[in-house]
């Protein structure tokens, strides 16, 4: 996660699905994601 914290490239890349995102959209989309993995795995 640091790793992605520091990253000095553009935050918000455009997505190949998503499209551009604001950094409020990103944040959304990166916690859910990480949520959804964690869920799969019963963390």
């Amino acid at each position: 996660m640091e790793r992605f914290i520091v990253q000095k490239s553009d935050p918000f890349p455009h997505h190949p699905l998503f499209g551009s995102m604001s950094s409020g959209e990103s944040g959304r989309w990166g916690y859910r994601h990480i949520d959804h993995h964690l869920r799969q795995f019963g963390q």
